[in-house]
């Protein structure tokens, strides 16, 4: 299994990336079937921000994935 996730790695990275911001479609409220079909465009800030935090993590290490997340979470909070 280990040597099919390195020889795939990028179908992976890029499949998670957009699980990711798909999965914060839970932070929108009246999501109904009408407007369910524009779901990605809705959470395509998510997405991004996914490629690039993973990006981030594979580049430089786990830290600076979690720091450059906090950040935002932050910024965001603030």
């Amino acid at each position: 299994l280990n040597g099919y996730v390195s020889k795939h790695y990028k179908l992976f990275f890029f499949f998670f990336a957009v699980l990711f911001g798909l999965l914060h479609i839970m932070n929108f409220t009246g999501i109904t079937f009408h407007n369910f079909i524009f779901m990605p465009l809705l959470v395509l800030p998510q997405i991004l921000l996914g490629l690039i935090l993973g990006y981030i993590r594979v580049t430089y290490g786990f830290g600076y994935g979690l720091l450059f997340h906090s950040m935002v979470n932050t910024s965001i909070f603030l």
